[in-house]
């Protein structure tokens, strides 16, 4: 989502409230009036353009082009889609925002959230009651009626699924997921959405594992991220070891492929404790945002591990003494604890049945808990010997990507940091 001119003019409050123009956190995705053509430059023209009358040869039933269609002989599919955030992007969250903005700017967040332009004529007509499927299937398949994908099928009924090389590439994925120059805030000399930057300075992207590896494995259409914790646990090495001195935790992003977590709106806490409560120590995670006394967003610390890098924090404590740790991810802190209480935020002025809804919307977003324990580690008294602690649940075997046979390739490409 993304604040820039955000001014309801029939709200005065929020007139005054948002007047800083370089209030911005989402994508800003710069729009073209030009026509689409198939190529790999113009397939993620924003937002897309308008898919006009199916051709007669088709089946009438593909005519319509809602994932509920494509679920009538696409059922795997549809379902992995269901259960995605990217079905879930125009949440109400979001809606509850754009009421807030003016049209242009919330277009622009809609071209990332619900790309098709039919969508957005939609948001259009029906504003807070707005219900859209976010980026669907024709978001990613479909051009002026005809269906693309990463390989070719003959299928009559719609006609042939034409093959794109972009679909296996990342670059697929970086019209929404990557900030450029003129395209969305930067903030200390990185893009606020940094993603594909980020995969390119990997070693993962030298070896051509795309996001697509990780967030499409054997094709699925989960696009599993930092909300599900099986995915999140498969992108650290977790060492923890009890020594003489205290309790050691090793944390390495060694498969995530981007920085962990890739984008500002994620906290991860660590915390160490020993067992008497007489030592603690706490870690944050995270790309740390603030909004400073003009509301401009700014940034206080950037402390996500990039890929390939390794943190390791310390409890000192006595041989006799135990301790445990406790590993917990907030995958939508920011906006619950800076963007949501922002909007609703007291006023003295009288609120109408739009403002009340939109309110409600965005009360609704902030009281859902994604909230998830990664790992609770237990460790021991010293034992003479220097011994690994106890992970619960334990670390998935193997990892998001295929290794190569010699691990050693994969060493850490920055260095490790010590707290």
């Amino acid at each position: 989502m993304f604040f820039a001119h955000l001014a309801k003019k029939s709200t005065l409050w929020w007139a005054k409230k948002i007047a800083h123009p370089t209030w911005l956190l989402m994508a800003t995705v710069l729009t073209s009036n030009s026509l689409w053509a198939a190529t790999d430059n113009d397939y993620w023209q924003l937002p897309i353009p308008p898919q006009g009358d199916a051709p007669q040869t088709h089946h009438p039933v593909t005519h319509d082009i809602s994932p509920e269609s494509c679920a009538l002989c696409h059922k795997k599919q549809a379902d992995e889609w269901q259960d995605s955030y990217h079905a879930k992007a125009a949440s109400d969250g979001l809606i509850g925002q754009l009421h807030y903005f003016d049209q242009d700017s919330a277009e622009n967040c809609l071209s990332c959230h619900t790309p098709r332009s039919e969508q957005i004529e939609d948001w259009q007509d029906q504003s807070l009651k707005f219900k859209a499927t976010g980026i669907d299937c024709a978001s990613c398949h479909l051009r002026q009626h005809q269906r693309y994908g990463a390989n070719n099928k003959p299928t009559p009924v719609h006609g042939t699924v034409q093959a794109k090389p972009l679909f296996k590439k990342a670059d697929f994925c970086s019209r929404c997921h990557q900030f450029s120059e003129g395209r969305g805030l930067k903030l200390t000399g990185s893009f606020l959405e940094n993603t594909h930057q980020e995969w390119q300075q990997s070693k993962w992207s030298k070896q051509n594992k795309t996001c697509q590896s990780c967030h499409m494995p054997n094709g699925s259409h989960r696009f599993k991220g930092i909300h599900d914790a099986e995915m999140t646990r498969s992108a650290l090495t977790i060492k923890a070891i009890r020594k003489v001195a205290g309790f050691s935790l090793s944390l390495s992003n060694q498969f995530a492929g981007h920085a962990f977590p890739t984008y500002a709106t994620p906290r991860i806490i660590v915390t160490l404790t020993s067992h008497d409560g007489k030592n603690k120590k706490n870690h944050i995670i995270q790309r740390q945002l603030f909004l400073d006394k003009h509301q401009s967003l700014q940034q206080k610390v950037d402390t996500r591990l990039q890929a390939g890098e390794t943190i390791t924090l310390f409890l000192p404590l006595k041989p006799h003494q135990q301790a445990t740790a406790n590993i917990r991810v907030e995958p939508d802190h920011f906006y619950k604890q800076v963007i949501y209480p922002y909007f609703l935020e007291e006023s003295d002025e009288v609120l109408d049945q739009d403002d009340k809804q939109a309110q409600h919307l965005l009360l609704k977003a902030k009281q859902v808990n994604r909230d998830y324990t990664l790992y609770d580690i237990q460790c021991p008294s010293w034992q003479q010997k220097n011994h690994h602690c106890t992970l619960s649940p334990q670390p998935p075997k193997g990892d998001l990507m295929s290794l190569p046979k010699d691990n050693s390739t994969i060493k850490n490409h920055l260095p490790s940091r010590r707290n």
